[in-house]
């Protein structure tokens, strides 16, 4: 009898000093063992100061609350975003209003190059002394010499008959007036000609300068156009990319809190499966430790 109170206190003791809400010291076959630790979702482990097997099982419950916590969070968070990228039609699209602007320029532009090509027109015309603008004017400048010759050849035909002039002077007087009109006409052709030739040539030459501002126009709205597209196309996507960055953000806070819960659990698990034990990993297909 007294052994069998010592046995008994013994096993009080080493009931007393069992971890994890073990209180009870049990006889097992391996049998038993290994439902126990099918049970409780892994091998046995050692009490480091009894140096006995214990049970606990609450690594079983830790491994599924952590399974269950990562489940969740995968259930809340659903399939991650696809980041979505800017297309050259809506950097297109967003150009609009600068297209118009550029429009109306180019509007001018036109206007700017119709008046060059009546300037170029009009310059090499007046440079022309065959052209129907030089022939009209030198007519009409033919014509008034001639009206002028008969209107003094008149009045002197007059003031001969007035003064009892005999005929053969009067048509001598005639004759050098006509004389000496002609000459007058010539030179008078002459400077018209030169006149329009130096006039067509300034002409020209501003048509050129009109030129000028119409290459730097056309050039300024090219470089603009360039340029706004580029400003328009780096904002565009530095904002697409901030909400792509928001969007993966707010998927990744999704399901924080399950996520945080199957972390924790599942470290407790993992970290408690290996509490003073060192046989190695289980071998499910035949029931031992290897």
């Amino acid at each position: 009898m007294a052994g069998l109170m010592g046995f008994s206190g013994a096993s009080k003791y080493l009931a007393s000093q069992g971890r994890f809400g073990d209180t009870e010291l049990a006889h097992i076959n391996k049998d038993e063992e290994k439902l126990l630790e099918k049970y409780r979702g892994g091998r046995l482990t050692i009490n480091p100061k009894t140096g006995l097997k214990e049970a606990f099982p609450w690594l079983l419950a830790a491994a599924a609350a952590g399974a269950f916590g990562r489940y969740m969070q995968n259930k809340d968070r659903g399939a991650p975003p696809t980041p979505t990228s800017v297309s050259p039609g809506e950097i297109q699209g967003m150009m609009s209003p600068v297209q118009k602007q550029i429009g109306a320029m180019g509007g001018t532009v036109k206007q700017m190059q119709g008046q060059f090509g009546i300037m170029q027109g009009m310059g090499k015309e007046m440079m022309d002394p065959t052209s129907f603008r030089n022939q009209q004017m030198a007519e009409q400048m033919r014509q008034g010499s001639s009206n002028q010759l008969a209107l003094q050849q008149l009045l002197n035909r007059r003031q001969a008959g007035g003064m009892g002039q005999s005929s053969g002077l009067l048509a001598a007087q005639n004759r050098a007036m006509g004389s000496q009109a002609q000459g007058a006409l010539g030179q008078n052709l002459q400077g018209l000609m030169q006149s329009q030739f130096q006039g067509g040539m300034g002409v020209l030459g501003q048509s050129q300068g009109l030129l000028g501002q119409i290459g730097q126009m056309q050039g300024g709205m090219g470089q603009m156009q360039m340029g706004i597209q580029e400003n328009i196309a780096q904002a565009r996507i530095a904002q697409q990319n901030l909400a792509n960055q928001s969007a993966m953000s707010q998927w990744q806070q999704k399901g924080a809190g399950w996520g945080a819960l199957g972390d924790i659990m599942g470290g407790l698990a993992g970290s408690g499966a290996d509490l003073g034990d060192t046989r190695g990993q289980y071998n499910a297909s035949t029931g031992e430790w290897v």
